[in-house]
């Protein structure tokens, strides 16, 4: 075996073992999703005072935005926030 099979070899290896790793820690990271509301106007970012609620807890929050957006007369944006990465999910008027 030359020197480049044997460091094919080696990297396959790394990958056979490496890549599921972190493909089931990413995926444990990803069920700590959560749900974030605001007003559309405090912009592209979720602000730390933005109410959140658990992941399975979807309807609540939509309700909850809905009701916020009649009280305050503007839109809401329903927020999905993870442990790497926020975007925006759905706005509400």
């Amino acid at each position: 075996m030359n020197c480049k099979q044997l460091l094919q070899r080696g990297i396959n290896t790394l990958d056979a073992l490496l890549i599921p790793a972190i493909m089931s820690t990413y995926h444990k990271g990803a069920n700590m999703t959560t749900w974030a509301i605001q007003p559309s106007h405090f912009g592209n970012e979720v602000k730390i005072w933005a109410d959140v609620f658990h992941a399975d807890h979807f309807s609540e929050a939509k309700r909850q935005a809905e009701r916020q957006a009649e009280l305050l007369g503007e839109p809401i944006t329903i927020w999905k926030v993870g442990t790497i990465s926020e975007f925006k999910w759905m706005e509400v008027k």
